[in-house]
């Protein structure tokens, strides 16, 4: 017997994994999300969880939630997964300022 979800967004009822109301995800790679994932997992287990920006004084930034996965070279610009940095939403958008003006 199939599985018969209610949609979130038209709230009819549907079997299968998405809703006749919703199209299909067109371009999505999930190899690259998987890639992208596993990236993160070993960022996050590198970084020890904590935000990696380093200050002047070499104080370690202490925020532990609500971390991003920073690209050396932005994603957008077809930047590789193999290096980046955890930061906190505040030094990410530092991060962003002094790469792009």
């Amino acid at each position: 017997m199939p599985v018969v979800r209610i949609c979130r967004h038209c709230r009819q009822r549907y079997s299968g994994q998405r809703c006749p109301c919703r199209p299909p995800k067109r371009g999505v790679d999930t190899a690259a999300r998987k890639a992208q994932a596993e990236f993160r997992r070993c960022l996050w287990v590198y970084a020890d969880g904590r935000c990696q920006w380093v200050s002047d004084d070499g104080e370690r930034c202490p925020v532990t939630e609500g971390l991003i996965a920073a690209h050396a070279t932005p994603y957008s610009a077809d930047g590789n997964m193999a290096a980046g940095a955890l930061l906190c939403p505040t030094h990410h958008a530092l991060f962003d300022r002094s790469r792009h003006g």
